[in-house]
């Protein structure tokens, strides 16, 4: 799974970007699942202890079902999607103490086939210089679901982060 962004500064606080996210895997759900998209970000504030930027355009979204591995408890349909979508994004980065770094960022992808939510919110705890404490809660939200599933997922994450 892979995620790329350019951005290109229009003014002190307005910029475009592009952006792609993609994944492929011969065993999950999707062998293919990749979201293009372009427009237009703000940044509502960029000070050393706060930043709040916002982004929103249209896009593209490609996913190949990989049928083969698709159970009854997964949260895809077995259909090939092509269609254009609109994404939004929020990203919140706030630095509460030295040490000590808050930050959530908030991602809605909407099409005709489904509307994801993904949400990631962490708390960084700088040990030392070079050794972080991380956790953070991973959320995936889907509209539209096959009956029976939960229209959300979560994992919460603890890790170890060390700078090189």
């Amino acid at each position: 799974s892979y995620t790329l962004q350019s951005d290109y500064k229009l003014g002190p606080k307005m910029y475009l970007y592009g952006s792609f996210r993609g994944t492929d895997s011969r065993y999950s759900a999707y062998f293919k699942d990749y979201t293009f998209s372009g427009g237009l970000g703000y940044q509502l504030t960029n000070t050393d202890t706060l930043l709040v930027e916002i982004e929103a355009g249209p896009g593209y979204r490609y996913q190949e079902p990989n049928l083969d591995e698709i159970g009854s408890n997964e949260v895809v349909f077995p259909n090939l999607v092509r269609e254009p979508i609109f994404r939004s994004n929020l990203k919140t980065e706030w630095q509460i103490l030295r040490n000590f770094k808050l930050s959530v960022d908030a991602t809605l992808v909407g099409g005709e086939s489904n509307t994801r939510l993904d949400t990631d919110i962490s708390v960084i705890n700088n040990i030392t210089e070079d050794i972080a404490l991380k956790v953070s809660q991973s959320r995936q939200y889907h509209n539209q679901v096959p009956e029976g599933l939960s229209k959300s997922d979560s994992v919460l994450a603890v890790s170890l982060v060390f700078l090189f």
